[in-house]
Parts: C-alpha cells; structure tokens; sequence
C-alpha cells in the first residue's frame, strides 16, 4: 500500500522537546527537516551528503558541515538507505488512515448514487403521475390553439426578479 500523500502529520513538541534534536545546530535541524521530508516523499534517504543536497539543491558544503548530527537521526537499512524509525511508523498510520477514507468516500459515493438514481426515478413517476407532466392545457383568451405546460410557467413572471417585481406590483403580468 503505496499512497503518495502531499502532507504528514508534523508533532513539533516530540521535535522540539527530543535532547538529541537540542543539542542540534541550526543548520543540522534544518537538514534534519529536509531529510525527514526527502523520506516522506521518496520512501528512504540516500547516504550521502552529496545525493542529498543535489536532492534537496543546496551546496553540498552546507549539507556536509551538518551531516553528522542530522545523519544520526536514521537508521541505515539493508538496501543500503536511511530512515528514520518515527517517520516510517506515521507514514504506515497515515496510508492506513487514507485507505479507509478511500473505501468509506467510495462506498459513501455508491449509497449517494444509488439514492440519487432512485429519487430521479421516483420524481419522475410523480410528474408523470400527478402533474400529467408534458399535457397541454388551453390558450389563454385571445390565443390559439394549446400551449405546454412549460411554456406557461415560462410566461409567469420570477418574483425574485427585479423585473418580475415591477411586472407584479404594477399588475401588468
């Protein structure tokens, strides 16, 4: 269950109360970050300063004089990667999370569809039924012939209307 989510849950006290995180320069934090991010995005992180400030666009100076602290953070996997353990563990927790929010908004679209398709055919029946929905009623005096009942709502005029309004007041209609 690979899902690519855009955004992670970030637990600032967990980052700003950890002793290791403290003792951490600025620029090392900062690294941290960046990795953490780069794991998010990629699965793992590249041992090396060089791959991950070419990642992340920095000059692998700056990555390097911060290295050491930052790198402490993960642990290397087998295929030769880092990660960072608490990462990892929100990451399964928030593809888990997605996936049931996945299946319930698609079971949720079923059940409004189903009871959309059922609400269309039950008006339908009622204005066939009750409204004997396209009948045609006599013209009004001084027309010819019969109208539909559509176009004599057309006729009427919209109240809410600045126009319909005048047209009812003066009782011109």
């Amino acid at each position: 269950m690979s899902v690519n989510l855009d955004w992670y849950p970030w637990y600032w006290r967990r980052f700003a109360g950890s002793p290791r995180t403290q003792r951490m320069s600025l620029a090392a934090e900062g690294l941290y970050r960046r990795m953490l991010d780069l794991q998010w995005k990629l699965g793992a992180v590249p041992d090396s300063p060089e791959a991950v400030a070419e990642l992340i666009a920095k000059p692998a100076s700056q990555v390097r004089a911060a290295w050491p602290a930052a790198r402490r953070q993960f642990d290397i996997r087998p295929d030769g990667h880092l990660s960072n353990a608490t990462l990892a563990g929100i990451l399964l927790e928030q593809q888990a999370k997605h996936e049931r929010r996945v299946k319930s908004g698609r079971k949720g679209g079923h059940a409004k569809a189903s009871s959309n398709a059922r609400a269309l055919l039950s008006n339908r029946e009622e204005k066939n039924t009750s409204l004997n929905y396209g009948a045609t009623r006599p013209r009004p005096v001084g027309g010819g012939g019969p109208v539909a009942v559509a176009e004599v709502l057309a006729a009427v005029p919209d109240p809410a209307s600045p126009a319909g309004r005048l047209k009812l007041v003066d009782g011109a209609a």
